[in-house]
C-alpha cells in the first residue's frame, strides 16, 4: 500500500480495499493499524446492509455512529483509534457555505437577450434563436476574422 503524505488525504476509491478487507487478504502489503480500521469498516458495511443501521447487527462496532442530522452535520471519522469521540460535528462547513450562501448569491444574467431554459423533462430542447431573429451560424465562413455570435442559455 503506498503511503502519501497527510495532506494529501485520500484518492478516489481508497476506502474499498478496507471495505472488502484487503488488509487481512495480503497482510505483508499492510500493518496492524489498517486490519483495524478495515474491521470496523467491514462491520460498519455489513450491519449497515444487513440491518439498514450500521450499529446493529453481527459484527461488533469501535463506537456508535450516530446519524446525519442537518443542524449538527455529524460525522464518523474512521481510524485507527475509535471512540466515542470519533464522532465529529460539521464537515467541511466553508465548502457547504460556498454553495448555500455564496453561490446563492451570485449575481444571475437577466434582461433584455436573456432566454428562458429549456424544458427539464425528457424532451429535446431545440436551439434557441438569437434576440434580433438575425441568422447566426455555427461556423464562421472562411473570409470571416470573428467567430459568429451564437445565443448562449445557463440554466442551473
Amino acid at each position: 500500500m503506498p503511503l502519501y503524505p497527510k495532506w494529501m488525504g485520500a484518492d478516489h476509491a481508497d476506502d474499498l480495499q478496507y471495505v472488502f478487507g484487503k488488509p487481512f487478504a495480503t497482510p505483508l502489503g499492510y500493518r496492524a493499524q489498517d486490519r483495524t480500521v478495515s474491521k470496523a469498516m467491514i462491520a460498519y458495511w455489513t450491519n449497515f446492509a444487513r440491518t439498514g443501521d450500521p450499529n446493529t447487527g453481527h459484527s461488533t462496532v469501535p463506537t456508535n455512529w450516530d446519524p446525519y442530522t442537518l443542524e449538527d452535520g455529524n460525522y464518523l471519522e474512521i481510524n485507527k483509534q475509535m471512540d466515542s469521540n470519533s464522532m465529529k460535528l460539521h464537515l467541511r462547513t466553508n465548502y457547504l457555505q460556498f454553495w448555500t450562501q455564496t453561490y446563492q448569491a451570485l449575481p444571475t444574467v437577466t434582461g433584455e437577450g436573456a432566454s428562458s431554459v429549456p424544458p427539464a423533462d425528457n424532451s429535446e430542447a431545440s436551439p434557441v434563436p438569437p434576440a434580433d431573429n438575425s441568422e447566426a451560424t455555427t461556423e464562421p465562413s472562411a473570409g470571416d476574422s470573428e467567430v459568429a455570435q451564437m445565443p448562449v442559455v445557463i440554466g442551473f
